[in-house]
Parts: C-alpha cells; structure tokens; sequence
C-alpha cells in the first residue's frame, strides 16, 4: 500500500493533501492499515474490511476513518470494531 500510494503521489495530477484511500474486504483491511502506519492521507474508508486489532499500542491515525459494515458480518465482529476508535 505504501508503494502504491508513492507511485500515486508521483502523477503531476495528483495534489498530495488530498488522497484517501477505499478498499473492500481485504482492500479494506490494507486501508485501516494504511491509515494506522500514520502515512499523510486525508481518510480511510473500509467497507466489508477485514478487521484485526493491533497487538500493540494503537497510535493516532492522522486520517478521518469511516467503517461500512454489517453488524452480524462474521468478519468483524463488534468487539473487533471497538478496537477501530480514533484515538
């Protein structure tokens, strides 16, 4: 992800202070992620991700994050979810 968002970056097109980032299922699960390792990105969004806790200390996620999913999905239960809040 992060290969991708620095080839991305390098497109003239491309103003720097406005990427988010989208992804579906395991895309979703790369963009949490994403967003966790603090790289500059304006948002996250995640829908039907797949969901972990970090195991270690959660950092502030510098991006808006938005989580689309079903509350009975056996992906992400809730307890999974919780560990998702903004710091």
């Amino acid at each position: 992800m992060q290969s991708a968002l620095t080839a991305l970056k390098a497109w003239p097109e491309v103003d720097e202070t406005q990427i988010g980032v989208m992804g579906y299922c395991f895309g979703g699960q790369a963009a949490l992620g994403l967003a966790r390792s603090r790289v500059d990105t304006r948002a996250a969004v995640s829908v039907h991700g797949v969901y972990d806790v970090p195991s270690e200390a959660r950092p502030k996620m510098q991006a808006s994050i938005l989580i689309l999913h079903g509350w009975a999905d056996p992906l992400a239960r809730a307890p999974a979810l919780w560990g998702w809040r903004k710091s």
